[in-house]
């Protein structure tokens, strides 16, 4: 797993954030996820819908990779080109009986 990232050694970087923008953060007693706001220049939570910068953050991590199972008889790409097939026929359906 990753090492923790002080908040004074370096933030995040674009590509990090545009890759996957949830983040393991801590306060030094607690560990709970994040995602970074470039508007608030910071780790932010999300309280009743309204974002708050997150002051707390002193260190972070990137999540690790989600799990793959390797026994999946169904390739990624295969079943992105499957979903973007029901995704055509759905649409197109939804607009025939619709306009």
């Amino acid at each position: 797993m990753n090492e923790w990232i002080l908040i004074e050694d370096r933030e995040p970087s674009v590509e990090e954030i545009r890759e996957r923008n949830e983040f393991i953060c801590t306060d030094g007693m607690t560990t709970y996820i994040r995602s970074y706001s470039f508007r608030l220049h910071g780790f932010v939570t999300d309280y009743r819908g309204r974002e708050s910068k997150d002051r707390g953050v002193i260190a972070w991590m990137p999540l690790p990779e989600p799990y793959k199972d390797p026994n999946a008889v169904v390739e990624e790409e295969e079943e992105e080109y499957n979903n973007v097939y029901f995704n055509a026929n759905y649409n197109a359906d939804y607009y025939s009986n619709n306009f």
